[in-house]
């Protein structure tokens, strides 16, 4: 997976602040690229470093680190590692607003059941799920990596909030959220935190069989 910041402009010195949450699979190495942003031709590559998260991760989950990069320079960064099982785990979350269960961590049947109120002919279809699905497909669909690239977490946080507080008023115009991998990490750590995935543990087997009988 790969993480983007936004563009700084600077003499000596950058600041940027930023922090990322980044999915890793097998991967052994993180590698750290500065580029000099053009908007009408190919980003030049200045600066490279690069760190080895085997090493690093086999001492300790937590590191402060000065990266030297090259040809010359360092970047100051900050890693924390989460085990996968820890950060996986499927479970509900407590109640955000009184007695209404979190939109996060709740189950598909209660979400949907509150958002329509019980309006016949409204759409099963939690309004997170809806409203983030549409806006990528208007504005995210020609972009590399889409679901692979990650936001700011900062911005992913600021933006979970203000689901929680009323799907309906979020607003996810380029104006507001100009990031789309934002927008695709929210909805990516709403999937990831539903008590059950959507596809369940019995359809997981169902298939499972399905596929043995055909190969057979």
């Amino acid at each position: 997976h790969k993480a983007r910041t936004v563009v700084r402009s600077g003499d000596l010195q950058f600041d940027w602040d930023e922090s990322f949450e980044l999915d890793l699979v097998c991967n052994k190495q993180l590698d750290v690229l500065v580029y000099s942003w053009d908007p009408q031709h190919r980003h030049k590559l200045c600066y490279r470093g690069a760190l080895s998260l085997t090493t690093l991760l086999r001492q300790s989950p937590i590191h402060q680190l000065a990266l030297k990069v090259e040809p010359r320079g360092t970047i100051y960064l900050r890693l924390r590692h989460t085990d996968p099982f820890q950060l996986y785990r499927r479970r509900g979350l407590p109640s955000l607003r009184g007695n209404v269960p979190a939109l996060f961590g709740a189950d598909l049947e209660t979400v949907v059941t509150r958002e329509s109120k019980g309006a016949p002919g409204s759409a099963p279809v939690p309004i997170i799920l809806r409203r983030c699905v549409e806006e990528v497909e208007r504005r995210g669909l020609d972009i590399i990596g889409l679901y692979r690239l990650c936001g700011s977490a900062t911005k992913k946080r600021l933006l979970r909030e203000a689901f929680e507080r009323n799907s309906r008023a979020v607003e996810l115009t380029p104006e507001h959220v100009p990031d789309i991998n934002v927008i695709t990490g929210v909805l990516k750590d709403y999937l990831r935190e539903l008590p059950e995935p959507l596809f369940t543990k019995c359809l997981f087997q169902m298939t499972v069989d399905a596929l043995g009988s055909a190969v057979t």
